[in-house]
């Protein structure tokens, strides 16, 4: 059985990332994530994207719903999850 002892003199100090570095789909999928929450929230709200940009969104939006002020995002095996914001 091994045993560890921690010394109050060896703290280590935590280096955190300043950014994290993201692949240009994820950009593009966070983009479209913040365009769900603008659609959700007001559906009737003009956009500027193209006719087939605009039906690629909606298809897109579809599978997200709001519940109790969050983002959830539909399953095909009927499992809801929660979408984390990249801000948080």
């Amino acid at each position: 059985m091994t045993y560890s002892a921690y010394l109050e003199d060896e703290v280590q100090e935590e280096v955190l990332p300043t950014c994290i570095p993201h692949l240009e789909l994820a950009q593009h999928m966070d983009d479209w994530i913040n365009s769900v929450w603008e659609i959700l929230l007001d559906p009737l709200a003009p956009t500027e994207l193209s006719e087939s940009a605009l039906h690629s969104l909606i298809c897109y939006v579809s599978k997200f719903f709001l519940m109790d002020g969050k983002l959830m995002h539909r399953d095909f095996q009927g499992c809801h999850k929660v979408v984390i914001l990249k801000e948080k």
